[in-house]
Parts: structure tokens; sequence; C-alpha cells
């Protein structure tokens, strides 16, 4: 098998440090649309559940868009944990 040259890590290393820089920058994004979009009640309704005498929303299974925008910064966020572990070594627990 072929070894790895230099110039092949040098461009692994630059892919690694954009994917690193993109995540981090997606989680502030998306932690900021977070904290705008949690008053709104822009919603889906992924199954509709009428009962007449109770409110439709407390029956219904619903997506807020501040979910979507959770769950899109929390994968930001353990993507940038998995692809740069030693910037969290603060956080391990020994």
């Amino acid at each position: 098998m072929k070894q790895p040259t230099k110039q092949s890590y040098y461009f692994m290393s630059s892919i690694r440090k954009k994917l690193i820089y993109f995540s981090e920058f997606a989680t502030k994004i998306f932690f900021g649309l977070t904290i705008i979009f949690i008053p709104f009640r822009w919603r889906i309704d992924l199954l509709p559940r009428p009962m007449p005498p109770l409110y439709g929303d407390y029956t219904n299974f619903q997506l807020f868009i501040s979910d979507i925008t959770l769950i899109c910064l929390l994968i930001f966020w353990l993507t940038s944990i998995i692809i740069n572990p030693k910037k969290n070594k603060k956080l391990a627990i020994h």
C-alpha cells in the first residue's frame, strides 16, 4: 500500500480545517436562529389528531421551526466535536 505524502497530509489538513470552521460557524448561526424563532408559532402538523373538546395544539404532534433549527444546531455541534476532539479536552471528566 502506498504511503501518503506530505502534500496529501496538508490537503487533508486544509479540508479538515474548513470543515471545522464551517461546522462551528453553522452552530453559531443555528443557535441564533433558534433563539429568534422560539417565540414564533410556525409549525408543521406531523400527525393531526383532532379531539373536538380539546384545542388541537394539545393533541397534535407538531414540529415547530425552533425545533428544526435546534436539531440542525445539535447536528453541527456534534460534527464539530467529532472532527476536532482536541478542542474539547477541557470538558472531559476524569
